[in-house]
């Protein structure tokens, strides 16, 4: 699938758009879980188009598939400095401040996220799961039923904040 991509971006002259093609393939790769390969599609759509910031997103979701949680974070926020409302970028580097206990800002990509676009049933979950790790159950069931609110047949979410009442009780 990408051998042909290319074989039709590059059969004329260059394309200023083919770094779209580099980066759609890098997405197809990270999705196979080849995590090499798409970093050299990045890094090539990045040679043409060094402010592309979905490339510098989808070099996160490669070190992140890589376990590289920091080089992850490092790519995201390079995305996010070139397009401060890029939601995916928050959503992805908000949940690897999670996994690294990085609580207030995953907090705070969440919130940015949020006030970008309030919409995003999941930002409020996981925001909730960051306030839930620092132990602040109040924040986190509030965003447990902003979640539930958006979603309401997510069982997923209701459990969620059922655990959340539970852990608060103990």
């Amino acid at each position: 699938m990408c051998k042909s991509l290319f074989k039709q971006t590059f059969s004329t002259r260059p394309n200023p758009r083919c770094f779209e093609a580099y980066n759609n393939c890098a997405s197809i790769l990270n999705f196979k879980g080849e995590y090499d390969k798409a970093l050299m599609n990045c890094n090539q759509a990045l040679k043409i188009n060094p402010n592309f910031d979905n490339a510098y997103v989808n070099k996160g979701d490669a070190y992140q598939g890589k376990g590289d949680y920091n080089s992850a974070i490092r790519e995201y926020t390079q995305a996010i400095n070139i397009n401060h409302r890029h939601i995916e970028a928050y959503f992805n580097r908000g949940f690897l401040y999670i996994k690294i206990d990085e609580f207030d800002k995953a907090i705070a990509d969440y919130t940015r996220m949020i006030e970008i676009n309030n919409q995003y049933a999941n930002a409020y979950k996981n925001r909730a799961v960051a306030y839930e790790c620092k132990l602040d159950y109040k924040h986190a069931i509030e965003d447990y039923k902003k979640a539930i609110e958006m979603e309401p047949n997510n069982d997923g979410f209701r459990r969620a904040l059922e655990g959340c009442i539970e852990r608060m009780r103990r």
